[in-house]
């Protein structure tokens, strides 16, 4: 219920059935458990625990909070008892409807009015952006685009998080790839896009911190990172940190929502996919710094266009993203990455 703790240990999920039917015998007005695997951080839980038991006085949701492996490993192994899947990762969502452990669902705010249900809907989005020390780099000096970083001052002085490591950074790869292929309708040519940026990229860093403490130390001068990892790092202290949405635009990480097969409660797990891409959409927004890609941000916390919220700076140019297809590719093109681009922009750039 509200005001308790937001998620429950795995440990405990097996006790739920005996208490949602002990909480029945004794007349508790919340009738229906719902649960809602989510990795997010416990402050948006909490308030959009609240948000939906206001809204639905018969329903206890419950959040367990697993990142995806262990998420993934529970609803193979058929202890899962959950209804909802939400903040996951796309490829890890790809690979869940793949093995036909999600249902078909179709959310007004992903689909519309012409779409047909699908096994899983980009719920947030954060655009990529290109960050530096404002310390140690002038705002007049910094990055504006993708192509400012060809100029031979930037070499050496780029930094991003390994492909192979870090799943946002693989998404990076995967859907900037996608977009100049589209783009310039020439896969060699995208292919050498990705080349270029290897060309200026001193290291691949093993995840996201080791990537904002070489800008702090001066290791790096601009890095690739999503909108939302910089504003948390922005939020944990690092005022020196400032960012850029790349002029031309950039690709988006996703996080993903999805009914689970065999929910108790589908009827309402679909309407929490709605308060996903509605209601809840602030609660993100605000607390994580994640956008939503199908519902409207909040007219209260938009800079007037219903577009981007007033307080995140900039106005991004979101690249167009079929996030399915790009989870498919996924393996492959890191793969890829990794054999054919990898260390080699030097020897071609």
């Amino acid at each position: 219920m509200t005001g308790r703790r937001s998620w429950i240990r795995a440990e405990a999920r097996a006790l739920l059935p005996a208490a949602a039917a002990l909480a029945a015998a004794c007349g508790d007005a919340r009738s229906v458990v719902l649960v809602v695997y989510a990795p997010w951080p416990e402050a948006v839980l909490e308030s959009v625990e609240e948000q939906a038991e206001t809204a639905w006085p018969e329903v206890d949701v419950r959040f367990v909070r697993l990142d995806d492996d262990r998420a993934l490993e529970r609803i193979r192994g058929g202890a899962g008892q959950g209804d909802v899947w939400w903040g996951t990762l796309p490829r890890t969502l790809e690979s869940a409807a793949e093995e036909e452990l999600l249902a078909p669902s179709g959310p007004y705010w992903a689909v519309g009015e012409r779409g047909e249900p699908q096994m899983w809907h980009a719920a947030q989005q954060s655009p990529y952006v290109l960050a530096f020390n404002r310390e140690r780099t002038p705002l007049g000096r910094a990055p504006r685009d993708w192509v400012d970083l060809r100029h031979t001052r930037w070499r050496g002085e780029v930094v991003m998080a390994d492909p192979e490591r870090e799943p946002d950074a693989a998404w990076f790869v995967a859907s900037a790839l996608r977009h100049w292929r589209d783009e310039l309708g020439d896969s060699v040519a995208a292919w050498d896009r990705l080349l270029e940026l290897d060309a200026v990229t001193a290291r691949y860093l093993p995840d996201t911190e080791s990537v904002f403490r070489a800008l702090r130390t001066g290791d790096a001068a601009v890095a690739v990172v999503t909108q939302a990892e910089a504003e948390a790092a922005r939020h944990g202290g690092a005022d020196w940190l400032y960012y850029r949405h790349p002029e031309s635009g950039a690709p988006v990480a996703v996080r993903g929502v999805a009914v689970l097969a065999g929910a108790p409660e589908p009827g309402w797990a679909g309407r929490f996919l709605e308060m996903v891409g509605t209601e809840a959409a602030e609660t993100v927004v605000r607390t994580a710094w994640w956008l939503p890609p199908g519902g409207a941000v909040p007219a209260d916390v938009t800079d007037g266009s219903g577009a981007a919220p007033a307080f995140l700076p900039g106005s991004p140019r979101l690249w167009p993203l079929d996030a399915p297809s790009v989870a498919r590719d996924l393996p492959g093109v890191v793969e890829r990455w990794s054999l054919e681009v990898r260390g080699r922009g030097r020897e071609l750039y």
